[in-house]
């Protein structure tokens, strides 16, 4: 059975997913649920740090509602 370390509802707040990704151990799976955009000011830096760990970590990332406004 997979282990999975999970985040959700970042809305543009870099910061707090700096913070969880402190406490992620780098080998279990990350997994996204969505709403990474969004009310916080920095959405663009989320979206890169998480597109990030997509591409070199295999993070998977799902979309979410405030997603699909844009």
């Amino acid at each position: 059975m997979t282990d999975y370390y999970v985040i959700g509802d970042v809305h543009g707040k870099a910061g707090m997913l700096e913070d969880l990704l402190k406490t992620w151990d780098g080998q279990t799976q990350l997994l996204f649920l969505g709403d990474l955009i969004d009310r916080g000011e920095d959405s663009r830096c989320v979206l890169e740090m998480v597109k990030d760990l997509v591409d070199n970590q295999g993070a998977i990332c799902l979309s979410g509602n405030h997603e699909y406004m844009f």
